[in-house]
């Protein structure tokens, strides 16, 4: 099962050292808070290498999110 990256929003200085590591543009930082984009995360844990706050986590995609995201395609 695919990994994706999900943000601690409390833990989350919204630096964008993510977002400039993120080589598919996956991670955004909106209203000072990094967001991950489900649908472009390719789970490859380069953004969590250099988040400072210790605020990314890598975890498995579930099988809900997974149907819902690629249904249709």
């Amino acid at each position: 099962m695919p990994l994706i990256a999900v943000i601690n929003k409390d833990r989350c200085v919204g630096c964008g050292l993510c977002e400039k590591q993120c080589q598919v543009g996956a991670i955004k930082v909106i209203e000072g808070k990094a967001r991950v984009d489900i649908f472009k995360c390719l789970g490859c844990g380069s953004c969590r290498n250099f988040c400072r706050q210790n605020a990314i986590q890598l975890k498995f995609r579930s099988p809900v999110i997974e149907s819902l995201m690629f249904k249709g395609r």
